[in-house]
C-alpha cells in the first residue's frame, strides 16, 4: 500500500474541526473552539479535551478497585493509588456498546467535573461525542438524553472515531478526498471503514472481534500456563504487552530467531514485574542469559518473554489462532477496497489510515 497514515489516538488537534465530519453538524462550525468539548468514549479508554487543547486527557473508561483498597476509583483517580496489583475492572461497555448507563454516566460526570475538564457553563458549551459504528438507535437516544437533559449542553454531535480520523486525513492529503480506508483497531474490536468523496460507506464497512482486550487476555493465559499465575493482573499484563510486544514483519524469520540459544537469542527479554514497593512500574531488560546474574536483584520477580512478544499481536492478522473464525486485517482491507467502485479503489489503497491503540505496536504499519 503506497500511503499509510498513522493516527494513533484521536487527539484534540484531529478533532478541532471534527464537527465538519457530518453534514448535520454544519451549525457547529460557527462555534469557537473554546466552547467545544471532544469526548472520544471508547470501550477501554476515554480521550477528552477542549477543542483548542493540543493534547487530550486520556484515562480508562472504567472504574477500578485495587485488591489493597476498600474504595473504587473512577477513570484517572487510580493514579492516586500506589499498589495496582489485583485490580478489579468495571466497564460500562460490552463489545464497544454501552450496556451500563449508571456506570458510564459516573465516568462522564468525572470527566466533565473540576477534576478533569472543569465545565462551568454547559448551556454555552457544545459536545462532540464518539459512538461505535453501527450504534443502536436506543443508545443514541440515551446519549442525547444525557447530553441535553442531564447536563444541558448547547448542542451535540455524535459521530464515530473513523469519521474523525478520515476527516483529518482529508485535511492533510487532498487525494484522500477521492477515497480512503480507516483501520480502527481499539480495545474491543477492529473496524475497517471505507470513505468515498468524504462520505462513509457503512454498508461496505466490517469488523473483527479482536482488539486490545483479546490480546491482553491471551497473553495472561499463555504466561499463566507457562510461567506464573497472572490471571488477576490485567493491569500489569496490559502494560507488559504495550512495552514488550511488537508486530513481526516476517513471521517465519522471527520464529527462527526465537528458537536460538538463550545467549544469542535477540528476541528474548526479561520483564521485571512491579512489586509496588521498590518497583512501581514493570520494565523490559535484556535477559540474564545474555547479561549475567550480576545484573539481577534477588528480590526481582521476572517473566521471560520470547515468541510471545510477536505471537500475541499476530492475532490481529490470524484471529483463527484463538478460535475466532474471522479474516485478518490485511485481507479485510483488501475485501473492503474491492467492494468499492473500480475508480475509487486506487485512491483507497493510497490512503489507508491506521488508528486505535493497536496501531501503536512497532511493525504494525510495515505489516500492512
Amino acid at each position: 500500500m503506497a500511503s499509510i497514515a498513522i493516527a494513533q489516538t484521536q487527539q484534540a488537534q484531529a478533532t478541532t474541526s471534527a464537527p465538519s465530519a457530518a453534514a448535520a453538524a454544519a451549525p457547529a462550525m460557527q462555534l469557537e473552539p473554546t466552547s467545544v468539548i471532544v469526548l472520544d468514549s471508547g470501550g477501554g479508554s476515554i480521550k477528552a479535551g477542549w477543542a483548542h487543547d493540543s493534547q487530550p486527557t486520556i484515562m480508562g473508561n472504567c472504574i477500578t478497585r485495587p485488591r489493597s483498597a476498600r474504595r473504587t476509583f473512577v477513570g484517572n483517580e487510580l493514579d492516586q493509588w500506589g499498589d495496582l496489583s489485583g485490580l478489579y475492572y468495571g466497564y460500562p461497555t460490552q463489545k464497544g456498546f454501552i450496556v451500563n448507563w449508571e456506570l458510564q454516566n459516573k465516568i462522564w460526570d468525572h470527566v466533565l467535573s473540576s477534576s478533569v475538564l472543569e465545565v462551568n457553563n454547559f448551556a454555552e458549551t457544545s459536545l462532540v461525542l464518539t459512538e461505535p459504528l453501527f450504534n443502536f438507535p436506543a443508545i443514541q437516544s440515551a446519549m442525547r438524553e444525557v447530553a441535553f437533559e442531564e447536563h444541558g449542553f448547547q448542542s451535540l454531535l455524535h459521530t464515530t472515531a473513523p469519521e474523525l480520523s478520515a476527516y483529518q486525513q482529508r485535511v492533510d492529503s487532498p487525494s484522500a478526498q477521492e477515497a480512503q480506508v480507516v483501520v480502527d483497531s481499539g480495545f474491543s474490536s477492529t473496524y475497517v471503514v471505507p470513505f468515498v468523496q468524504g462520505q462513509m460507506l457503512p454498508s461496505c464497512a466490517t469488523r473483527i472481534d479482536v482488539g486490545g482486550k483479546v490480546l491482553t487476555n491471551y497473553l495472561k493465559d499463555v504466561l499463566s500456563y507457562r510461567q506464573i499465575n497472572l490471571m488477576e493482573e490485567t493491569h500489569v499484563v496490559n502494560e507488559m504487552k504495550e512495552k514488550a510486544c511488537y508486530v513481526a514483519t516476517d513471521l517465519q524469520h522471527e520464529l527462527e530467531k526465537a528458537k536460538q540459544r538463550p545467549s544469542s537469542n535477540t528476541i528474548s527479554v526479561d520483564y521485571v514485574l512491579p512489586d509496588y514497593t521498590t518497583i512501581m512500574k514493570g520494565f523490559v531488560r535484556a535477559p540474564v542469559a545474555r547479561t549475567g546474574p550480576a545484573n539481577m536483584s534477588s528480590d526481582e520477580q521476572l517473566v521471560k518473554l520470547n515468541n510471545e512478544r510477536f505471537s500475541v499481536p499476530e492475532l490481529l492478522f490470524h484471529p483463527s489462532d484463538v478460535g475466532i473464525k474471522q479474516t485478518g486485517i490485511p485481507e479485510l482491507i483488501g475485501l473492503v477496497v474491492e467492494s468499492l467502485e473500480e475508480a475509487a479503489q486506487y485512491y483507497a489503497y493510497q490512503n489507508v489510515v491506521l488508528t486505535g491503540g493497536n496501531a501503536r505496536f512497532s511493525g504494525f504499519q510495515a505489516r500492512m
